[in-house]
């Protein structure tokens, strides 16, 4: 029986495997045809008429066989006429509305679908009836081929790639290829149909290739024109605009206004990345996080410098993510706001320093030394606060003069200047006193520090005229640790009297026993 079942199969199959396969072949290319638009449903039309002609094929197949299996399940010569007859007409109705996708919706198309196939079905049992003699199947095929392939000579037409024009030629010589079956011209079997199937299979397959190649040059040109539409927008931007991947920090664009500011050209954008313009780099990661974050920040002040000239400037950054040429990328817009910053900082040096010797006044270091003593208890570190007054300085005033007296002040502060720390707070406290407020530094420290001021003071050449003036400081360590500034700057004034008391350029640590003694 297996035998009989395989004798079967393989016969049918010669006389209509070529035909399944050459259709399901087909219909797999059309299938994945990439086009857009009502193209897209035209192609799925032809693949859909494919892929039944392709089940009908194959149904002359495996029918015959499954008689063998089961005698009863016995279909006549009329029966596969008429299998045949439905699985054409309903392929072939497919086929035929591609012509009309263009200008037909999804419903209509399927109503024309059906009355096609209505049609196809009367037409042939009509026509059978009084012409057996005639196989319209054939006909049928050839005529739908036709048709497709006058859709894809219109096609050319709508602007498509004149590739499809082949695809056409090769729909003709199908359709020719039913023709000489219809006539007894052409076997089913052979190496004709052979080469029509592979022939239709290779252009539909090549004009694919070339539609693709179209299609993606096409997008390029769109994507570049989207670009350059983005980038004028950008130049005639009245703000300056930087923008930068995500990804690596490459700068991909920077608009003119933008390059004056940051004093690079067109050409510098490769040279550079984005983290180059940043002179503290932990701000450029603070702001692409806030913009992850947040989607957009309105605004960012931060001190940013010229890659290529090394200019400093500050900028305040207006910043959002977006999408440009398939990427994630950060938009800037960028204001200078350095002149700003610049009359700022002025204005706050003027309110917070002593004009004559630069350093912080009183008020200032009463300010900065709270929260420095607040951090300093906070990590449970010393402090300590230090009082100097120059000796005699009403004497230097009397006897050479009150410009050198300010000489006197300058070369005082410029010895604090030369002998403190980075975290140390340095002030003028009035007339001729200073303070000092050291961070993590106790009593044994701070008095190190203040014997080299107060040798460094001694030291210091200051010339009047051929005489040189002679200049000392005493000085008075407050090491308490009380957590008042307040109280340890009177704390360190009453040491600094003790240091006036007991013969002058000396230092004095603070003790209990101090409290209550007079000022100097």
């Amino acid at each position: 029986m297996l035998k009989e079942i395989t004798s079967i199969i393989v016969d049918g199959f010669n006389q209509y495997g070529l035909e399944s396969v050459g259709y399901l072949i087909m219909g797999l290319c059309f299938g994945m045809f990439f086009i857009r638009s009502t193209q897209k449903r035209r192609f799925h039309l032809i693949s859909v008429g494919c892929y039944i002609l392709a089940f009908g094929t194959i149904l002359l197949v495996i029918l015959p066989a499954l008689v063998v299996l089961n005698p009863n399940f016995l279909i006549s010569f009329k029966g596969y006429d008429i299998i045949q007859g439905i699985t054409v007409s309903l392929g072939c109705s497919f086929l035929g509305v591609s012509l009309f996708v263009s200008s037909l919706g999804m419903s209509a198309i399927l109503s024309c679908v059906f009355l096609f196939f209505v049609i196809q079905v009367i037409f042939i049992h009509i026509f059978r009836a009084y012409f057996p003699e005639f196989d319209l199947i054939y006909w049928s095929l050839a005529a739908c081929w036709v048709i497709v392939g006058l859709s894809f000579h219109l096609l050319r037409k709508a602007g498509k790639t004149s590739f499809f024009d082949r695809v056409g030629d090769a729909f003709f010589v199908l359709a020719l290829y039913y023709i000489g079956r219809e006539f007894n011209f052409i076997s089913g079997t052979g190496w004709l149909p052979v080469l029509v199937f592979a022939g239709v299979s290779v252009t539909v397959l090549m004009a694919q290739i070339r539609f693709m190649e179209s299609t993606c040059l096409s997008l390029e040109e769109d994507l570049i024109k989207e670009r350059k539409r983005h980038t004028l927008f950008w130049d005639i931007a009245p703000f300056p605009i930087l923008v930068s991947k995500l990804l690596d920090d490459t700068v991909l664009y920077i608009n003119p206004m933008a390059r004056e500011i940051l004093k690079v050209s067109e050409a510098d954008m490769i040279q550079f990345r984005l983290q180059d313009y940043f002179i503290d780099v932990s701000k450029r990661d603070e702001l692409i996080s806030l913009t992850r974050k947040n989607g957009i920040v309105d605004t960012f002040e931060v001190k940013m410098k010229s890659p290529k000239t090394g200019e400093i400037m500050w900028l305040d950054i207006s910043s959002r993510v977006v999408e440009l040429d398939g990427e994630l990328a950060l938009y800037m817009k960028l204001q200078n706001m350095t002149a700003q910053k610049e009359n700022e900082e002025k204005l706050f040096k003027e309110a917070s320093t002593d004009a004559l010797t630069g350093l912080y006044n009183r008020r200032q270091f009463e300010a900065m030394s709270t929260v420095a003593l607040a951090n300093c208890v906070r990590q449970k570190l010393p402090y300590s606060v230090m009082m100097m007054d120059i000796d005699h300085f009403k004497h230097v005033n009397d006897t050479f003069g009150h410009d050198m007296g300010d000489v006197v002040l300058q070369k005082v502060a410029d010895v604090l200047n030369k002998t403190h720390r980075d975290s140390d707070i340095i002030a003028r406290y009035g007339g001729e006193e200073f303070i000092v407020f050291l961070s993590n530094a106790d009593a044994e420290s701070a008095k190190i520090a203040a014997e080299r001021i107060r040798t460094g003071v001694e030291k210091a050449v200051i010339m009047a005229g051929e005489t040189q003036v002679p200049v000392t400081i005493s000085l008075g360590i407050s090491a308490t640790q009380n957590g008042d500034i307040s109280g340890m700057t009177k704390e360190a004034d009453i040491a600094l009297y003790h240091s006036k008391e007991n013969g002058r350029n000396r230092v004095t640590v603070f003790t209990e026993g101090m409290k209550g003694e007079g000022d100097k």
